[in-house]
């Protein structure tokens, strides 16, 4: 997820951050991303900064193959249960994640909102734990 480039907005608004992978398995939302003068304004052209990979392919198997140590992993995917990417919202996703963070790295994780759907978000949090992760 992420490939709207509104997460990664955010994070590169910080100098210090050195380099941030995107993960997106549908080419067509970077494009649109990257193109859209609505979108690309929305997300800050953050597909112009040097310091953005984008890497076009399924998170989960992705994962599964090292790549690294990432201080933060940033899961930014439609509510679970709307779409495929629900197995990104599994215990062996959360697991695979535990594996690519640095020691003292951090997980976030778009649960929906606890008022309006606490099922969801409470369900979320047990897969998080499940796979090794405290909240």
């Amino acid at each position: 997820g992420g490939g709207d480039g509104l997460a990664a907005r955010e994070v590169l608004r910080y100098e210090d951050v050195r380099a941030v992978t995107v993960v997106e398995l549908d080419p067509a939302v970077t494009r649109l991303a990257r193109t859209d003068p609505a979108l690309s304004e929305l997300n800050g052209h953050a597909f112009r900064d040097p310091r953005l990979t984008v890497v076009g392919a399924d998170a989960f198997p992705w994962l599964r193959a090292d790549h690294g140590r990432y201080d933060v992993v940033i899961s930014d995917l439609p509510d679970p249960g709307i779409t495929a990417s629900t197995k990104l919202y599994s215990a062996e996703f959360y697991g695979l994640v535990a594996e690519a963070l640095a020691p003292d790295g951090r997980l976030v994780v778009h649960a929906g909102p606890l008022g309006a759907r606490p099922q969801t978000f409470w369900t979320v949090e047990a897969s998080v734990r499940a796979g090794g992760l405290a909240t």
